[in-house]
């Protein structure tokens, strides 16, 4: 077999994962701990260390890597478990003999090619900090706050103008022409070029600190404002995230990653102390990114903006997050302003402050939504729903999801099973859709249904309803009809059939007749009603509260005098809201 081969199947395959499938781990101080698949134990002494993607049992001693568990726990031979696992990394493996010599060249290539990187980063700051070209470069990243320590953290660096001199140098360093076309460094067209020329240069780390690639922002002048590195034998763009050398041990200790969106942001976001912060690398997040940030912990917060383009981004970004059972939240950033913008504008507090009030990703893609389609509309109310079907579609558990779809349709002012079942009919295949009519079971009533239904098997108790309940404050249109045929009359008659007849709804009729048949309307009736009505209540109540927050959350639509009274009244509400809950 090829060197290095075995080290590559361990970089592609989490420990963690996959012994995740047969122990159920948890995380304690960066490490996972669960009981040990090698012998009997009640106390957990089985620990995997996923930087060193490495097992070890303080119980029975056993210990090793992918390999040693895979013989271990599945009786395989060593090839046995090498097949298997560069089968599942999907690595061609190499017998020996086979390209023997090729893979030492390649061994020595990424040794030559990581300390060129390390040291052109070294020459790089350098050029940042004490050369006059540099100042540019100087000028622009203090302009957006970010001060001298953080940009030496991170290693920021300068690249000069000059197109001739970085391939000049290299050769009087000795690198061979051959070596430095497959650096990664050069243009592929124009032989010698340098890909960056006076730029501000951030450097990608790997996951053990080496310098592996360059993001590189324009100064000024034409051209695209940010390059990165090509690919190479060092550098896969979908599988590093930019600051994770930096930040890895940040995000072990906290147990839970920021993801923004820029290099910038990670920088603002590290100087005002949140420091488990990383950003993808000029491309969409990818699931071999999110199963890295994995290895430390199974939470964390997206800093994304929530225009069209930031939207987007976050829904693939928590479907993926869904499927790998990584739980999301979502900071509300200024219209407008990025993490560096409000570090610079608002300071370090008030960035820290977003990502403390970050809020569950459902509710941050259903705000977004919301601000981008008319929901006045049926058709915007169903463009919601559609919207987020894709999300709700990976959510794993049926409790979430159903708490998700209740929310939407509170929040669009829908009857909560009709929304479920438009969910369901954009879902098919995926959800089985139904294949007769639903069984009219108690629990399909709504509740405003209810307590109508009971008003109208108890006459003597409508008078006095009506003085509490409005039509208004119904959202079941068939409760609604109902309730408003009842307040023109004078009298609600003992036989309601007129009144059923009118509705053209046989199924209101059907539930009063199977629960009149049970009694079940005669039973508690005015104790039933007063806390049916508290519920209407306080249901509309929070609907409401929740109606001011997304308003107030739409910047740049509200003056400070409708802003101030849409407080008061939301201060009000919740002080309802409060009282109501006692009683």
């Amino acid at each position: 077999m090829a060197d290095n081969q075995t080290e590559e199947i361990k970089d592609k395959i989490s420990l963690v994962d996959y012994i995740g499938q047969f122990v159920s781990l948890q995380n304690r101080g960066g490490r996972y701990w669960g009981c040990c698949p090698f012998h009997q134990e009640k106390t957990p002494s089985f620990t995997v260390d996923p930087d060193r993607n490495y097992f070890h049992c303080f119980g029975c001693g056993k210990s090793g890597d992918i390999f040693s568990f895979m013989m271990e726990h599945e009786k395989l031979t060593f090839p046995e478990a090498l097949e298997k696992a560069a089968a599942k990394a999907g690595v061609t493996l190499v017998r020996k003999g086979q390209g023997k010599g090729q893979n030492k060249e390649l061994k020595l290539h990424r040794e030559a090619l990581t300390e060129l990187y390390n040291r052109l980063t070294t020459t790089f700051s350098y050029f940042l900090w004490e050369s006059d070209q540099g100042k540019g470069g100087r000028d622009y990243i203090l302009s957006r706050g970010i001060n001298e320590e953080t940009i030496r953290f991170f290693q920021l660096g300068y690249v000069p103008s000059d197109p001739r001199w970085l391939y000049q140098f290299l050769l009087n360093k000795n690198y061979s022409e051959s070596f430095l076309d497959r650096s990664g460094l050069f243009s592929q067209r124009r032989k010698a070029y340098p890909l960056f020329r006076h730029r501000l240069v951030f450097p990608i780390f790997s996951m053990d600190g080496s310098t592996v690639a360059y993001s590189a922002r324009l100064l000024e002048g034409d051209g695209p404002k940010y390059i990165n590195s090509p690919e190479t034998e060092l550098y896969k763009k979908r599988k590093l995230l930019f600051g994770i050398g930096k930040t890895k041990d940040y995000i072990r200790e906290e147990k839970s990653f920021i993801l923004c969106e820029g290099n910038v942001d990670v920088m603002a976001l590290y100087q005002a102390g949140c420091r488990n912060c990383v950003a993808p690398l000029g491309t969409a997040l990818t699931e071999e990114q999110l199963k890295l940030l994995k290895r430390y912990c199974d939470k964390g917060v997206l800093l994304f903006d929530d225009d069209k383009a930031g939207f987007e981004a976050t829904k693939k970004a928590a479907i993926l997050a869904e499927e790998l059972d990584i739980t999301l939240r979502a900071g509300l950033l200024p219209d407008g302003e990025d993490p560096a913008d409000v570090l610079q504008k608002r300071g370090g507090d008030y960035l820290k402050k977003i990502v403390h009030d970050s809020i569950i990703i459902f509710d941050f893609l259903l705000r977004c939504t919301i601000r981008i389609v008319d929901v006045n509309t049926p058709e915007g109310k169903s463009t919601v729903v559609k919207e987020l079907t894709p999300y709700l579609r990976a959510v794993k558990s049926e409790v979430k999801r159903q708490s998700y779809l209740e929310s939407m349709a509170d929040t669009l002012g829908l009857d909560r099973r009709t929304v479920i079942l438009e969910y369901e009919n954009r879902s098919a295949p995926a959800v089985i859709k139904r294949q007769q009519a639903p069984v009219r079971e108690p629990e399909q009533m709504s509740e405003d249904l209810y307590l109508v239904l009971m008003a109208l098997s108890n006459p003597e108790s409508v008078n006095d309803l009506k003085k509490n309940l409005h039509s208004g404050e119904l959202r079941d249109k068939r409760a609604v009809r109902l309730w408003e045929l009842m307040e023109r009359v004078n009298e609600v008659p003992r036989d309601p059939s007129e009144l059923f007849a009118q509705l053209n709804d046989e199924e209101p009729l059907l539930f009063y007749k199977e629960w009149m048949s049970k009694e079940e309307m005669s039973l508690n009736v005015s104790s039933t009603l007063e806390r049916g009505l508290r519920q209407i209540k306080l249901r509309n109540l929070k609907l409401r509260s929740r109606e001011i927050t997304v308003l107030l959350n739409s910047k740049g639509k509200n003056d400070d005098r409708i802003e101030a009274e849409l407080l008061n009244e939301k201060m009000r509400i919740d002080r309802e809201i409060q009282n109501i809950k006692v009683l």
